[in-house]
């Protein structure tokens, strides 16, 4: 029995026997009868290939095209920008923490536009945000481009620049729908002073004092363990193809030493609420005693056998949960605590206690702006004459110095330290025989 259309709305049946069968031609030119030549099944791969429609391809779209080809544009001026423009503001001032102190000022920007710029965002057009703000980001660098090539370029000149970039970066990546991790400090020490401050408070003051000795030196050992670790293996595996397989295989050992993969990767976030990240460092309970230090070990023998990946987030992760740590042991509020964690152990690190203090603001608001200008202030000093970047140089000694060591780079300090330095012991060459 086949069933065959009779109109749109009735279906007749009719028995039509082998002899007498004739093709039917289904809608759109298809045999139905069933042949060889016959449309395949429904769900076979043939089918979806003759159903599914060929889009043009992206290549031949003028949007996309002039999008990607913007974007593209953007991203690689940015990325000359963010790379000249500290040279630019060190040939200013010939003073490496002016030159720090201008981009600090400079990153103000995202602070100011953090707030209002999401509320703008989500009210106008994107598609015109993008525009608008592409095309001052391109007017504010072409008047630096024109300073220089003028010699008219001064210092307030090239930080308006800067501030101004900033504020239309934030705009760029709203419009996209980018953001940041989100981090959450709830402690409330009381009245909040002049709108914006919140109370001073001797004890938790003291309290960040000796946790920014304490992160200080944790940014020290972390700093000087990478180095260490990076001159032995060049010692025991001269073949720099065999180092990363043997960094891999010691990570493989510590995984299954501690039985746990929470020290892998970045660690920012995770769907499991049982695994140690960033973010769980700010809840009681959210990071083991000694996570900080499971967390420095994996990420030394990573970096030091040869892979590359940054030091900037695992040094947030060591941190936020050392500062975890010291809240749960002193009886300080913990997310405070991993928030002043998170800035002070990089700014140990690489020593930039400002740059750390205003990332703070942005990143958990300005109320304890006091206490992260403390905590980093002290690692800072904590940290000695160290960190993850050798080439730094030494504009403000932390101590005692002479004039000739200074402007000194970090790695030329280190050599001279006999903490540090590896002493060569030679033999006494014998006198010759005089004849």
């Amino acid at each position: 029995m086949t069933s065959i259309p009779a109109s749109d709305d009735t279906v007749t049946s009719t028995a039509i026997s082998p002899e007498t069968a004739v093709p039917v031609e289904a809608p759109g030119g298809a045999d139905a009868s069933g042949a060889s030549d016959a449309p395949d099944a429904p769900g076979s791969p043939d089918a979806a290939d003759s159903t599914k429609p060929a889009g043009p391809s992206l290549w031949h779209n003028r949007d996309y095209l002039l999008l990607m080809s913007g974007k593209t544009t953007q991203i690689i001026g940015s990325g000359f920008a963010t790379f000249a423009v500290p040279l630019i503001a060190f040939a200013l001032t010939q003073s490496v923490f002016q030159a720090g102190l201008i981009s600090a000022l400079g990153a103000i920007g995202y602070v100011v536009a953090t707030l209002p710029a999401g509320a703008i965002a989500d009210r106008v057009d994107r598609r015109r945000l993008l525009i608008l703000c592409s095309a001052i980001d391109f007017i504010l660098l072409a008047s630096l481009v024109a300073a220089i090539a003028t010699s008219t370029l001064t210092v307030w000149h090239l930080t308006l620049v800067l501030f101004f970039s900033a504020i239309v970066a934030d705009q760029v990546c709203l419009a996209w729908g980018i953001d940041h991790t989100h981090y959450h400090v709830a402690t409330v020490l009381g009245p909040v002073m002049g709108g914006s401050l919140a109370p001073f408070v001797v004890s938790i003051a003291l309290q960040a004092v000796l946790a920014g000795a304490a992160f200080g030196l944790v940014s020290l050992i972390f700093s000087e363990s990478i180095h260490g670790l990076q001159h032995l293996f060049r010692e025991w595996v001269p073949w720099n193809l065999a180092r990363p397989v043997v960094g891999g295989l010691m990570v493989i050992g510590l995984v299954w030493l501690t039985g746990t993969r929470d020290y892998l990767g970045l660690g920012v976030d995770s769907a499991n609420p049982e695994v140690v990240t960033i973010v769980r460092a700010f809840e009681p309970g959210g990071a083991h005693t000694w996570s900080w230090a499971a967390k420095l070990l994996f990420t030394v023998v990573t970096l030091a056998s040869g892979f590359k990946g940054g030091e900037v987030t695992p040094l947030f992760f060591i941190g936020a949960t050392l500062g975890n740590t010291l809240a749960v042991a002193v009886g300080a509020p913990v997310d405070l605590f991993a928030a002043l964690g998170f800035l002070a152990v990089f700014a140990g690190a690489t020593n930039t206690p400002i740059a750390c203090t205003v990332m703070g603001v942005e990143l958990f608001g300005g109320q304890y702006l006091v206490y992260y200008a403390i905590a980093c202030t002290t690692a800072y000093l904590f940290s000695g004459h160290s960190g993850i970047y050798l080439s730094q140089r030494v504009a403000h000694p932390k101590g005692n110095a002479s004039a000739a060591e200074l402007e000194e780079t970090l790695r030329a300090r280190r050599a001279k330290s006999p903490v540090f330095s590896r002493r060569i012991v030679t033999k006494p060459t014998p006198p010759k025989d005089v004849e």
